[in-house]
């Protein structure tokens, strides 16, 4: 009679302990899996609703915000790779925004940003642009540091399935002379366009203009993205045109960059 009871509990605990680990397998499972989509390496960047990643930083005389991509339209691994390369290039950005912040914050500064209500602030945002192969993130940097208007610069970058970064020269054929190809497209499309948009032929000035800030130079055709079959080059403000002109984009079709193209 007693080993009847003792193999009956023994039994129940058998029972009891095949069901816990059950359920332990059970909500193991049921725990959504971290992949390298979920944080980012800059330290306070949460992820948004909108499947992004946003970072934010806030003083009394200075605000720094960026949203930057947490995936690419990659695969995890070629995502989490090219993450990597920008979100390195954020960090330092940001870094050198604040050390020129701290130097330029004097005491008269202070005092004015306080007169003005105005604040300095470093602001960057993105579009991306998936291709086959290829896809591409631009970045639009808006810099106040208390001046008559904020500055507006790019940072483009382009990869390639695997999440290697691509520069320029990487989409064309070595030795071809591309930049000289790409520079005489630009500054025949920046003519008409500034034209039209000035309502008025360019005068010699603003050729000279348009003609140094199209320089068939690696630091001149610098940004770039590719969106399915075109290459877009993208010129600041200031690089071709006065302030008032805003930024410019070229789209160039493949087929116009035929025999050159890898």
């Amino acid at each position: 009679m007693v080993y009847k009871k003792i193999a009956v509990i023994v039994l129940a605990v058998s029972i009891l302990v095949l069901a816990a680990w059950q359920l332990s397998r059970i909500s193991v499972k049921s725990q959504p899996m971290q992949d390298a989509t979920s944080v980012s390496s800059i330290q306070g960047a949460v992820r948004t609703d909108a499947g992004d990643f946003y970072y934010k930083k806030e003083a009394e005389f200075y605000t720094v915000e960026t949203t930057y991509p947490a995936t690419l339209g990659l695969d995890v691994a070629a995502s989490a790779k090219a993450r990597a390369t920008m979100e390195g290039w954020i960090m330092n950005q940001q870094n050198a925004f604040l050390a020129s912040t701290d130097e330029m914050l004097t005491v008269e500064e202070q005092a004015r940003l306080r007169e003005q209500h105005r604040k300095y602030s470093y602001d960057v945002t993105y579009t991306r642009y998936v291709s086959e192969g290829r896809v591409s993130v631009v970045y639009q940097i808006f810099e106040d540091t208390g001046g008559a208007h904020p500055n507006t610069s790019y940072k483009t970058f382009t990869f390639n399935a695997d999440g290697t970064e691509l520069a320029l020269a990487d989409l064309f054929v070595p030795g071809s002379q591309y930049l000289d190809r790409l520079s005489k497209i630009s500054y025949a499309y920046l003519v008409k366009d500034l034209a039209k948009r000035f309502e008025s032929p360019l005068d010699e000035q603003q050729l000279d203009w348009v003609r140094e800030g199209t320089a068939p130079k690696s630091n001149v055709l610098q940004f770039f993205y590719v969106n399915g079959k075109n290459l877009v080059l993208l010129f600041p403000p200031y690089q071709v045109a006065a302030y008032v002109a805003g930024e410019s984009e070229v789209p160039i079709a493949f087929s116009e960059l035929s025999g050159i193209l890898r």
